[in-house]
């Protein structure tokens, strides 16, 4: 039932009709969330969806290098003008990239004072990969996110409809950063995402 849930979010999608900038699926350790990711990740992309897919896990320095996998996978539907124009930035998150399109370090635009200029190209950037076709940015385990910054900056100033976010996000006690809860919250006030509470009963609905 949760999985036809998420299908009928992507037949809206076709159609235009964007509700919401993503999904989240909340609920404690164990009950089946990456379970669940997985399983939507596959389907859509049954359907011939871009679906990027990673798992988070708490990192202590650039925030960024959460979403190397995540950028890793945009590469292929990169046109070689959206490449020359942010190659720079991409090749600071992806530094296999710095020796292929020759990119000097003081390029770098990944600083505190800068951000902001970085957030706005990376916006950019995803708006044009996915100018013409939905794609699916799928994170498991937010709540290790230290890219939270840049994902609420994304689902603000998108320029286009196209991308929509699936995340899931572990209740624990053990979990003492409010900041990711306060953000969820603020998502689900404003009407930004749709959540789903997983609990154990809804493991044997999800493969219906």
């Amino acid at each position: 039932k949760e999985l036809a849930k998420m299908m009928i979010i992507d037949d809206s999608l076709e159609q235009g009709i964007n509700n919401y900038k993503g999904m989240g699926v909340i609920g404690t350790s164990g009950i089946g969330k990456s379970r669940f990711l997985k399983e939507i990740s596959y389907h859509l992309r049954l359907r011939g969806k871009n679906v990027f897919y990673d798992e988070l896990v708490k990192k202590e320095n650039n925030d960024l290098l959460n979403l190397t996998s995540i950028f890793k996978q945009t590469i292929k539907d990169v046109d070689a003008e959206a490449m020359e124009q942010l190659k720079g930035e991409l090749a600071e998150i992806l530094p296999d990239l710095k020796v292929k399109y020759d990119v000097n370090d003081e390029t770098s635009l990944i600083t505190e004072k800068n951000r902001y200029i970085l957030y706005n190209k990376i916006s950019n950037y995803i708006s044009n990969i996915a100018k013409e076709k939905i794609h699916y940015i799928i994170l498991d385990d937010l709540q290790n996110a230290n890219l939270l910054s840049l994902i609420d900056f994304l689902m603000n100033n998108l320029k286009t409809k196209n991308v929509f976010f699936i995340f899931s996000f572990c209740e624990s006690k053990d979990n003492d950063d409010n900041r990711v809860k306060n953000t969820i919250s603020r998502w689900i006030k404003n009407k930004d995402i749709i959540d789903i509470e997983l609990h154990n009963l809804n493991l044997e609905e999800i493969a219906e």
